[in-house]
């Protein structure tokens, strides 16, 4: 009897399911293969110089939220909804395509001023520029295209090769601390890699056509996106700041050591993130309710879980990941998993209450406050020079407290809850 059950809701249920599975292989992937390459990198670079790679990385993330302008989540909606109208996917795509790329542009010029105005650039001018190569993957790898057409099948099998290769050869070049700069090469050419299969699937396989739209089109896509735009650089102000944080008050072996736990503990969270971008396209269109407060449920406990089983393993998860270096501290990974529920439980009941009953500010609302209050703690720390990884990986946390109970309220307010 249970198990006919089970079998009834996987076919009721078949495409989320596959599409969390799709999404779910290849975020797994993508952060275990950063966590397989760590104790080879960290051996060879060694932590100051790994830890410079990161703070690059984490500054070129920051460009990637312009770029994208929140269209990974946006634009989704926009496909879902018109999945069967080759014109409008045409309208949607091409203007996605149209905005990112000038934004892209922009940004480029914009970084090379930076390489020539801040000492930090200055010094590291040739690492920052190879290291924007990774922002192809914002512009030129439409996401949005794959997951509002519940295909992503597509997304997962273009980056497992791309990414399996990257690993290869990043094993196969980088040798000692001087070929630092091949991880961040090698790392641009597989977005590159990644954005052409996607236009070429896109343009030529799919057949949609590229169209240059009018600037009233373009506008309103941009001010359909910006609530999300909000969402994601305030999620990543809090998410990605402490390792630049740690870079300009501190060391860069500090920044090597907090990104472990931040790996871990987005490793983590990812999981939970990809049931919500499954199961999003799915409630935009039906807007049943009653079926987003079960999958919020099963989000919030799972995740709960997940979390008290990595504060049981922590010891033995950063031995393994760190080896002998010392300067990785399972304290840290217990404070910093701590988000691994609160911030499953913030993004579920914003892509499966908020966003599809039309929710938008209410969504960015509560990132925007929290966002605010980080920056504040953050701020009294500088001033007092009390910055360090633990008060930052508090500040964090409380952060991802306070976006919760905001949405709770929001959804609650709006009888969703």
């Amino acid at each position: 009897m249970l198990f006919g059950r089970i079998i009834e809701i996987f076919k009721s249920q078949r495409l989320i399911i596959e599409n969390f599975g799709y999404l779910t292989l290849l975020n797994i992937y993508n952060l275990f293969l950063p966590l397989l390459i760590y104790p080879y990198l960290i051996r060879v670079l060694g932590t100051e110089t790994y830890g410079l790679v990161i703070f690059v990385q984490t500054i070129i993330a920051y460009f990637s939220i312009f770029i994208n302008l929140g269209f990974n989540i946006s634009a989704t909606k926009e496909i879902a909804i018109y999945h069967n109208n080759k014109r409008k996917l045409s309208e949607i795509i091409s203007s996605v395509l149209i905005i990112t790329s000038t934004i892209w542009l922009v940004f480029f010029f914009f970084l090379l001023l930076l390489t020539f105005t801040i000492p930090v650039f200055k010094e590291n001018k040739i690492l920052f520029i190879i290291g924007y190569g990774a922002t192809f993957n914002d512009f030129l790898f439409i996401t949005s295209y794959f997951q509002g057409l519940q295909r992503m099948k597509y997304i997962t099998i273009i980056n497992a090769v791309t990414r399996t290769i990257y690993l290869m050869l990043v094993f196969l070049i980088v040798k000692t601390s001087k070929e630092y700069l091949y991880v961040i090469l090698l790392n641009s050419i597989m977005f590159l890699i990644n954005g052409l299969i996607c236009i070429y699937i896109i343009f030529f396989k799919d057949g949609i056509k590229f169209k240059i739209q009018p600037y009233n089109i373009l506008r309103n896509y941009i001010i359909k996106t910006l609530p999300i735009f909000y969402f994601n650089l305030f999620g990543s102000i809090k998410s990605k700041s402490n390792e630049i944080f740690l870079g300009f008050a501190t060391t860069y072996t500090s920044v090597t050591a907090y990104n472990l736990s931040s790996k871990i503990t987005f490793l983590s969270t990812s999981i939970f993130a990809n049931l919500s971008n499954a199961i999003y396209p799915n409630i935009s269109i039906s807007k049943n309710i009653n079926q987003g407060k079960k999958y919020l449920l099963f989000i919030m406990f799972t995740s709960l879980i997940f979390y008290l089983m990595i504060v049981l393993f922590a010891k033995h998860i950063i031995a393994l990941l760190a080896g002998a270096n010392t300067f990785s501290s399972y304290n840290i990974l217990y404070i910093v998993g701590a988000s691994i529920p609160l911030y499953s439980t913030s993004t579920a009941i914003g892509q499966i209450l908020l966003l599809p009953n039309g929710l938008n500010r209410e969504f960015s609302f509560g990132t925007v406050i929290s966002t605010v209050v980080y920056l504040i703690l953050v701020g009294f720390q500088f001033y007092f020079d009390a910055v360090n990884i633990y008060s930052l990986s508090y500040d964090l946390l409380i952060s991802n407290l306070i976006s919760v109970l905001i949405r709770l309220y929001y959804a609650y307010k709006n009888y969703l809850l």
